[in-house]
């Protein structure tokens, strides 16, 4: 009997490991969540706040601040901020996925898709914009639009969505067009009021979504001004989690809300609200994940820097701007899920290269 007893427990216990996620025991994330929103410091965020726009990102349970300068500067611009956020190393105005040398380096979306890993990358910009190009590209200079989605189109990430490809024919429109390209290399492309169908896409299918409204830029419209065929940020999370969930692996989701940063170089208080209040909505989407399993879900939301040294009065609600350009300010980090005390750092400060790190960490360590 009592061995009966013995063995009926060791079957349980066997049964029930079995049924815990894998990492569950460690406390590590399968599922990644890393938020930018592009010049969103301490003021655009309290302003925000103020206005009833952060509801998602207020209920983040850890907040510290990020130092954001660059190799070569103490003003960073996005894309020494995006390779600091994805490699973990400072480099030089202009350059991404470069260090100060100019040598590539390798970034979490790379170790991710080693660890077989889903992937994807959403942003209000264009696709081959600064920020999400720091996460899959390897190139000196920023503005070398065409070459920098000839790499997006080989970087084997799963899913990329919102904005669309800028310069998709070259400078001079002379080149042969990405997108046509892309869907050669196997992506499935979804413009002009094309939507995929979450439910017919697996999470190791390769996806381009672009938003049926553009700028003429290739990035979204702002959100004050949708057209009523445009699509929110949230829109592209949610669907991205839908294809990309199945992956009991995990998946790494980048969001950029890009057109903070170009409403706060013009600004433009109103029009970044709105932006605020979009990005919040993709902080929303994440959330609802990060609620059916909070064990093994990792959401961070931080800025690359602050744009436009927005003064903010939440008392009398007063706004002032001191210039049109980025600042040196330190920009805040919310997390929630697991591991994310890890990113509190000493006296509540780490580096935006501290991020990656510890990503990387967590991502190599499964």
């Amino acid at each position: 009997m009592r061995k009966f007893i013995a063995a009926f427990f060791i079957n349980l216990f066997i049964v029930l490991s079995a049924l815990i996620p894998a990492g569950a025991e460690k406390n590590n994330p399968l599922y990644i969540f890393l938020l930018i929103g592009d010049g969103m410091g301490e003021n655009q965020y309290l302003a925000a706040q103020k206005y009833g726009l952060t509801g998602s990102i207020d209920s983040l349970p850890l907040k510290s601040y990020v130092t954001t300068h660059a190799f070569n500067n103490v003003i960073t611009d996005s894309a020494a901020a995006a390779t600091a956020l994805a490699t973990g190393e400072k480099t030089k105005d202009g350059a991404l996925g470069l260090n100060a040398k100019g040598e590539s380096v390798k970034n979490i979306f790379e170790a991710a898709i080693e660890r077989g890993m889903s992937t994807g990358i959403i942003t209000s910009m264009s696709l081959n914009h600064a920020t999400p190009a720091g996460f899959y590209a390897h190139i000196e200079s920023r503005t070398m639009y065409y070459e920098i989605g000839l790499q997006l189109i080989s970087s084997n990430i799963n899913y990329f969505g919102g904005g669309g490809l800028f310069r998709h024919e070259g400078r001079q429109g002379n080149r042969p067009n990405l997108y046509v390209l892309a869907e050669q290399a196997g992506y499935e492309i979804f413009m002009n009021g094309k939507i995929p169908d979450a439910s017919k896409l697996k999470y190791n299918s390769r996806v381009i979504s672009v938003n049926p409204a553009l700028r003429s830029d290739a990035c979204m419209p702002y959100a004050e001004r949708r057209p009523l065929n445009g699509r929110a940020l949230s829109d592209f999370a949610k669907e991205a989690i839908q294809i990309l969930s199945d992956n009991k692996i995990g998946f790494l989701i980048l969001i950029e809300g890009g057109n903070i940063d170009y409403a706060c170089h013009d600004n433009n208080f109103n029009r970044m609200l709105y932006e605020m209040a979009d990005f919040d909505g993709a902080v929303s989407e994440a959330l609802n994940f990060y609620h059916t399993r909070p064990w093994d879900t990792l959401i961070i939301v931080t800025g690359d820097h602050e744009t436009g040294g927005l003064h903010f009065d939440p008392g009398n609600n007063s706004v002032k701007w001191s210039t049109k350009y980025h600042t040196r300010a330190n920009v805040p980090l919310f997390a929630a899920g697991a591991n994310s005390d890890e990113f509190s750092g000493i006296s509540g400060i780490i580096d935006n290269t501290d991020i990656a790190k510890k990503l990387f960490s967590l991502i190599e360590s499964r």
